[in-house]
């Protein structure tokens, strides 16, 4: 039995099917990331009592101790920090977004936290 234009299907319909699939899926994505987006502004600002709960949290975690900052897997991997030998300050609301300050030999970074791989403390001596 042959194939004949009658029978099968014509390509631009399968090629229409399979650009019309990848749409709804784009269309899906956008509308997926577009909730979360709307979740994340919806969302009250910290207040200051719950400013000083999480900066006094975070004292307690880092507790005066020398910090490494790791970035990245590879730094972890070779034991070579992005950062090295900050002590923790505080926290700092930057435009709506929550950082770490560290500092250093006079020196202060602020950190976005989404950032950081992982966090070495040093034993105090």
């Amino acid at each position: 039995m042959t194939d004949t234009a009658s029978t099968r299907l014509p390509s631009w319909s399968i090629r229409l099917g399979a650009l019309s699939a990848l749409a709804i899926a784009i269309w899906g994505l956008w509308g997926f990331q577009m909730a979360f987006a709307q979740k994340d502004k919806d969302k009250p600002a910290h207040t200051s009592e719950e400013h000083v709960r999480e900066t006094t949290n975070l004292k307690q975690a880092f507790g005066g101790v020398q910090i490494d900052v790791f970035f990245e897997m590879g730094e972890l991997e070779t034991q070579k920090p992005g950062l090295a030998g900050l002590k923790f300050v505080d926290a700092v609301d930057v435009t709506g977004k929550e950082l770490l300050r560290f500092e250093r030999s006079g020196d202060s970074w602020l950190i976005d936290p989404d950032t950081v791989f992982a966090y070495h403390l040093h034993k105090p001596k």
